[in-house]
């Protein structure tokens, strides 16, 4: 990411938030692989949701912080200016932390996993409950139900949700 556009995002960010909107960003890889911890620094304090799997969000951590479990690098993401962090952690399932608050969701591991789109689906899942005003601990339980049927499924996001899926069918199975 160039830092022009990084800048760009974090004034949109910003912008967002000051007119009362809730910013949730994933990373992904490709910021782990563009933008420094120092580059990123200054999106942070702009961003409600901070949401990744613990290979993208270790590198933004304070130096030496979580080292020991993804639940301790959940609260020091927290130290970024974020005010939630969330961890999606594959068949170990989520965890998050924000002032006060932390915990994890289980899940189960799939044997012969396929996951394309899991990632997707539990951050779909995810704001869709915290849309709707889902508690947190709520809301990160049913991403990470949802993204291990994806995966159970064994033809990741697109065998998840039947042959021909209707809109009813992925309402119901978002609620």
């Amino acid at each position: 990411m160039a830092a022009g556009r990084l800048q760009l995002l974090t004034e949109v960010c910003r912008q967002l938030r000051t007119g009362g909107t809730r910013v949730v960003v994933d990373p992904g890889p490709w910021f782990a692989q563009r933008a420094t911890p120092e580059q990123m620094a200054p999106l942070w304090p702009h961003v409600d949701y901070l949401v990744g799997t613990v290979e993208e969000l270790r590198p933004y951590a304070p130096e030496g912080a979580g080292d020991e479990s993804a639940d301790a690098l959940a609260v020091a993401l927290l130290d970024l200016g974020v005010t939630t962090a969330i961890l999606k952690r594959g068949p170990e399932g989520a965890s998050w932390a924000q002032a006060g608050d932390q915990g994890h969701a289980n899940t189960h591991a799939i044997e012969s996993a396929y996951s394309v789109g899991a990632g997707d689906t539990f951050n779909a899942r995810l704001l869709f409950g915290l849309a709707r005003g889902d508690d947190l601990s709520d809301a990160v339980r049913a991403a990470s139900g949802l993204a291990t049927r994806v995966v159970a499924e064994g033809r990741g996001v697109l065998g998840a949700f039947g042959d021909e899926p209707a809109v009813e069918g992925l309402v119901d199975a978002l609620t």
